[in-house]
């Protein structure tokens, strides 16, 4: 049956993937965003796109507004996808309580914080004897500066962040005391460093239950973290583990994970449990909205079938991909561009022009706030909608 889907986050390539699929399955699909324009508000497959307070920093009249808009347009589904996720999912029984009966598509809060704090998630690792680079959050800077020293090669990142935004990987330690200041309210972690393939997840699940799996290397990245560039890969002991932590939360959402291959175990980095660019691997042909709506088809109790994305071309963000690639390594240049020529732009597609076009409206709108916050532009596009652990529940959630 056809559903009325909200999206939210539709600054995010990964929504735009999304709200694709969701419209070609039949569904009315609308988006709320606080950044106007937006690249899945611009999309031919957005019924409306509804302009909403800032997340983080207007909370209540968020709420509100989601409120609304479900009532006005009798939303079936909420579908979270970024960091407003971690407010959405504060207030989840409030938005699933409006109107006719809305259900909003991700875990509970306690879940989440576990998940997203890269202490915590290290420590489910350790209770699940899976394995796990060894781990220390620190609180002040006399940890620091005690334990700093003894750890040699080392990655040092701050609890909370995303797109390694906010990492240090065996840098001077001069360096490092002069920038970090971490806090108990702002704790850093300090990791063992493991040199290796780099590997990313993104995954759908409900009620504990894997519907939707894609794996792709991490090749080309925008800065430090964020993948600009896919291709599907099949690794069974990444599918694994990531059923190991789906069925252990009894998960209902999105979930993607960072992987290093180290002398031949794959390592989970951390986790962000929520929409990933992995959207990008999966066309129209693979079904995925079959994992968000209808489980009972895509896990099938007799096969327990899982939505994959099926072997296509290379999928490439190539404003990105041109960018940051290419002035990080001029001398891999033609290798880049051929890479660049055989893989598609998911954002280009000649019947929906409207969201290649309007990034450009969305990288000048965030240019502007990382000018008036003083930041860097990757840093600007979460201002609004990041989530640091501010005001959360911090009880574990018990496996099911």
């Amino acid at each position: 049956m056809p559903s009325s889907i909200l999206f939210t986050g539709g600054r995010s390539p990964a929504t735009l993937a999304l709200i694709r699929r969701f419209a070609e399955a039949g569904h009315r699909c609308d988006v709320a965003e606080s950044l106007q324009p937006n690249l899945a508000g611009a999309s031919r497959a957005c019924s409306k796109n509804f302009t909403v307070p800032a997340p983080r920093q207007h909370t209540p009249a968020y709420i509100r507004a989601l409120q609304a808009i479900i009532i006005e347009r009798e939303i079936d589904l909420l579908i979270p996808t970024c960091e407003e996720t971690f407010y959405i999912a504060q207030h989840r029984e409030i938005l699933e309580g409006t109107g006719k009966g809305c259900e909003v598509f991700t875990a509970d809060m306690a879940c989440l914080h576990e998940l997203h704090s890269k202490y915590r998630f290290n420590q489910l690792l350790q209770r699940l004897k899976l394995p796990a680079p060894a781990t220390e959050r620190i609180c002040n800077r006399d940890q620091l500066k005690t334990h700093l020293p003894e750890w040699g090669e080392y990655v040092l990142k701050a609890e909370f962040s995303r797109f390694a935004s906010a990492v240090y990987i065996n840098a001077p330690i001069h360096k490092v005391y002069t920038n970090i200041q971490p806090t108990p309210r702002n704790p850093w972690v300090l990791q063992e460093y493991l040199a290796g393939p780099q590997f990313c997840s993104y995954s759908v699940a409900r009620n504990g239950e894997l519907t939707a799996h894609s794996v792709y290397p991490t090749v080309y990245t925008a800065g430090p973290g964020a993948t600009i560039y896919f291709e599907s890969v099949d690794i069974p002991e990444i599918e694994h583990i990531v059923r190991a932590i789906v069925k252990y939360f009894g998960y209902t959402g999105q979930i993607s994970f960072d992987f290093i291959l180290y002398k031949g175990l794959y390592y989970r980095i951390e986790c962000n449990p929520r929409t990933t660019t992995g959207t990008f691997l999966f066309e129209k042909e693979d079904h995925l909205p079959q994992a968000f709506l209808d489980p009972s088809q895509a896990v099938s109790p007799s096969t327990h079938r899982t939505v994959r994305p099926l072997a296509r071309r290379p999928v490439v963000l190539s404003v990105a991909m041109i960018a940051y690639a290419i002035p990080h390594a001029p001398l891999q240049t033609p290798r880049i561009l051929k890479d660049l020529w055989r893989a598609r732009d998911p954002l280009m597609k000649w019947q929906d022009p409207g969201p290649f076009l309007q990034q450009f409206g969305m990288l000048f709108r965030t240019l502007q706030r990382a000018k008036k916050a003083g930041t860097d532009l990757l840093s600007a596009s979460t201002l609004d909608i990041e989530w640091n652990g501010e005001n959360c529940a911090l009880d574990t959630k018990q496996p099911h």
